[in-house]
């Protein structure tokens, strides 16, 4: 300590003497330091819209920066990294469009501006959080929009085309309520289930009946699914039992998720999916409802297309199939539709018959094509 006293007293002395000194006229021996210019950030892009085309378009939107030469787009799914999509060299450019997202998956885009100068690039900050939303949000589904339940009955509700989680709402808790889409029919009475996803609300109407009205179908239902799971193979959340004639091969299916079944078959023209194979899956549940969902998906030469229908299982007529795009299938997928929903009513009405001695019309289904 004593050293440094003496350090600082002699500091302090030597500031006294030179400030003592008068200042001479100029100063020599060092150059002048030039003061270079500060560079110009170019404002932070704000992001105006992103919206959905489609199933797999993304329109994003900016303001534009007037000092900027051009942009850097970037691109994240939810959770991950941003990836560098597109460099846009025109300041006046303000919309970029992606085709390249996967159909129900959520996407987040950022914009960076960039100033080009004496062969440098100064970069402008960018949100951080970016701007969101699902690709084809539009084209989204619920599996069921009407419902009709016994007070007491649960029902799951999704939207099977992406993994993110809806936002789910009862339009009254005294009628039925939602948790995680899984819905309870509480009073008779309507309520309106709503999902809502990216600012889109899918709604599903939900009338509830007292449960001392007799259901025909439950108790059949519940025979089949009991069969099913005593005598059936599991896979996964599945049990099912397969029969075939040698041509086509039935199945009977049921599910943890779901309280309908599923009725399919499948049809293979040669020796292998190259050379042609269809598949179609029915899924009934008169307990609830009285629509029945088709899905069929045909194969061959490298090839594929899948068509959905919904309708009636108490009418009658031809089916009519739709592509995923929500486009009416060509006369050829129609007809193959309807030949083969014939096969599978008459097969899997032969398996139900063989397994559990019940018919189709049993289990509420006397659609006939």
């Amino acid at each position: 300590m004593k050293k440094l006293k003496k350090v600082l007293c002699c500091l302090i002395a030597g500031l006294i003497i030179l400030t003592a000194v008068p200042y001479a006229d100029s100063i020599t021996g060092i150059a002048p330091r030039q003061v270079q210019a500060a560079q110009t950030v170019p404002s932070t892009p704000s992001l105006l819209s992103l919206k959905t085309k489609g199933k797999n378009t993304l329109i994003l939107r900016w303001n534009a920066v007037p000092e900027a030469t051009g942009y850097r787009i970037y691109r994240r799914p939810s959770g991950l990294k941003w990836q560098k999509m597109k460099d846009v060299f025109n300041k006046n450019q303000t919309t970029f469009t992606d085709n390249t997202p996967t159909f129900g998956v959520r996407y987040v885009y950022t914009v960076k501006a960039f100033i080009k100068k004496n062969g440098k690039i100064i970069w402008s900050d960018y949100n951080h959080e970016g701007i969101s939303m699902i690709a084809g949000l539009n084209q989204l589904k619920l599996n069921q929009t009407k419902l009709e339940l016994q007070t007491g009955q649960n029902f799951k509700l999704k939207l099977p085309d992406t993994r993110h989680t809806p936002a789910w709402k009862s339009s009254n808790t005294r009628i039925a309520t939602v948790d995680g889409g899984k819905i309870t029919a509480i009073n008779p009475g309507t309520a309106k289930i709503t999902a809502t996803l990216c600012g889109k609300t899918f709604t599903c109407t939900v009338t509830v009946k007292s449960s001392s009205v007799y259901n025909k179908y439950s108790g059949k239902y519940t025979k089949v699914k009991n069969y099913l799971k005593k005598k059936g193979t599991k896979n996964g959340s599945d049990w099912y039992v397969s029969y075939g004639d040698g041509v086509f091969g039935y199945y009977l299916i049921c599910d943890t998720q779901t309280d309908g079944i599923t009725l399919s078959c499948d049809y293979l023209a040669g020796d292998s999916a190259y050379d042609g194979y269809a598949a179609m899956y029915l899924y009934i549940d008169c307990p609830h409802t009285y629509t029945g969902q088709i899905s069929m998906h045909v194969e061959g030469e490298n090839e594929s297309l899948d068509t959905r229908a919904s309708f009636d299982v108490r009418s009658s007529g031809k089916l009519t199939f739709y592509y995923k795009n929500g486009q009416k299938a060509d006369k050829d997928t129609q007809e193959l539709g309807n030949t083969l929903y014939q096969v599978l009513s008459s097969g899997c009405g032969q398996v139900l018959k063989k397994t559990v001695k019940l018919s189709l019309s049993q289990l509420g289904v006397t659609y006939t094509v």
